[in-house]
């Protein structure tokens, strides 16, 4: 086994167990109070659902890494794998930094449309090009 294969499906199943992890958490939190009130564990909330995208990200990161001559993907496929993991990544990336970072600790707000449609696709072409080389280097 070489070690791009090794190292797609540690990506994987790192990347499934993240998703059913945090998928099971969500379903455990209490029931959301009536409107007006607080939600308890609105953070935890937050983390879970950014854990769903960061295990979809690096499960799709690993089936991305197949090489050439892998017989399960063709390059088209493996393309779209990658567009979707970056795209993915990106999402996270911007949840995590901008939205938790400048939002809440420096108390400046972020309008929705840039943190929804700007960042993510800026985060992702950076992913893209950092992910591109760490496929080449694999």
């Amino acid at each position: 086994m070489r070690i791009r294969d090794a190292l797609r499906w540690l990506l994987v199943a790192v990347g499934v167990l993240l998703v059913v992890g945090s998928v099971r958490s969500l379903a455990t939190l209490p029931p959301p109070p009536p409107a007006g009130r607080d939600i308890p564990g609105g953070f935890a909330v937050l983390f879970l659902g950014l854990g769903v995208l960061a295990g979809v990200f690096l499960a799709v990161l690993g089936l991305a890494l197949t090489g050439d001559d892998d017989p399960v993907f063709s390059g088209a496929q493996r393309t779209v794998l990658r567009v979707v993991g970056y795209l993915l990544g990106g999402s996270v990336l911007v949840g995590v930094v901008v939205l938790v970072t400048v939002d809440v600790l420096l108390g400046v707000a972020v309008p929705g449309l840039v943190a929804v449609l700007v960042l993510p696709v800026v985060v992702a072409v950076v992913c893209w090009r950092v992910g591109e080389a760490l496929v080449s280097a694999v």
